[in-house]
C-alpha cells in the first residue's frame, strides 16, 4: 500500500536507472509494470514477482542484474525487450500458458546457456534470444514461425530441435550461430529466409518437399557445408553433386 491505497501498477520509467536497488518485491495487487520501469537498474539481483502481475512493460528490466527469472503465473506474454542485455540471468522459468516472447525480450543476456521453452508457446518474436550464449534450444510443437533473427549470433548454439508443424525460418534466424553444424528440418517447411543460416557451420542440409523458397544468401559464408540434398519430390529446387539448382538445373 501507498498512502494507505493498494498499489496495482508500477509506471513508466518509476526506478529507471536506479542502481542502489539490489532486490525488488512486487506485490499481489500490481497488475502492470510499466516501460522502463527498473530500467538500467544493474545491482537489482532478485526479483519476486506477485500472483497478481499481468504485464510487464518494455524493457521494463533491461540491463537488470537478475539471475533467476520466475515468469508470473499470469504473464502470457514477455514484451519487447523486457529482459534483454540482463547480463547475470541464467535461468528463466516458465509456466505452461506463456504464448508469445516478444522482439528482443532476452536479447543479449550473455550468461543464459539454457532455457526451457513451455508447449504454450506459439510465437518467438524478432532477436528475441538473440546474442546470448545458448548451447541447445528446442522449439515447441505450436510454434509455425522463427521471427527474423530470433537465435541470431548465438555462437554456441550446437542443437536445435525444430518443431514438426514448422512452416517458416526467417531472415537471419541462425545467422552467425558459428557452432551448428546440423539441423533436421522439418517435412512442414515451407520458407527459409534470407541468411537464415549464414556464417554457420553447417556441414549438410536436407532441403524438405516442401519449401517452396529460399530466399537470398541463405546459406551465406557457410564454409563447412559441402553437401545440399533435396527431397525427390521437391517442386521447385533441386541438387546435383551436393549444390543447390532450380527444379531445371539452370540456375545455382
Amino acid at each position: 500500500e501507498l498512502g494507505g491505497y493498494p498499489v496495482t501498477a508500477i509506471g513508466d520509467n518509476a526506478f529507471y536507472n536506479c542502481t542502489g536497488i539490489t532486490s525488488v518485491t512486487i506485490p499481489d495487487s500490481v497488475v502492470n509494470i510499466g516501460i522502463r520501469a527498473f530500467d538500467c537498474c544493474e545491482n537489482i539481483a532478485a526479483i519476486e514477482f506477485g500472483n497478481g502481475v499481468e504485464n510487464i512493460g518494455e524493457c521494463a528490466f533491461n540491463k537488470c542484474g537478475i539471475e533467476t527469472l520466475i515468469v508470473p503465473q499470469g504473464i502470457t506474454s514477455i514484451g519487447w525487450g523486457a529482459f534483454s542485455d540482463c547480463y547475470n540471468l541464467t535461468e528463466v522459468v516458465f509456466h505452461d500458458g506463456v504464448t508469445r516472447i516478444e522482439e528482443y525480450a532476452f536479447s543479449g543476456c550473455r550468461s543464459l546457456k539454457e532455457v526451457d521453452l513451455p508447449s504454450s508457446l506459439e510465437y518467438i518474436g524478432f532477436m528475441a534470444f538473440s546474442y546470448s550464449p545458448l548451447e541447445t534450444i528446442e522449439i515447441p510443437n505450436a510454434i509455425k514461425r522463427i521471427d527474423v533473427g530470433a537465435f541470431s549470433g548465438c555462437r554456441y548454439l550446437k542443437r536445435v530441435d525444430l518443431p514438426d508443424a514448422l512452416e517458416s525460418i526467417g531472415e537471419s534466424a541462425f545467422r552467425g550461430c558459428s557452432a551448428l553444424k546440423e539441423i533436421d528440418l522439418p517435412s512442414s517447411l515451407e520458407y527459409i529466409g534470407a541468411m537464415a543460416f549464414s556464417q554457420s557451420q553447417l556441414e549438410t542440409i536436407e532441403i524438405p518437399d516442401n519449401v517452396s523458397y529460399i530466399d537470398l544468401a541463405a546459406f551465406e559464408n557457410c564454409s563447412e557445408l559441402t553437401d545440399i540434398e533435396i527431397g525427390e519430390n521437391n517442386l521447385k529446387y533441386s541438387s546435383e553433386d551436393g549444390v543447390l539448382f532450380d527444379k531445371d538445373k539452370t540456375t545455382l
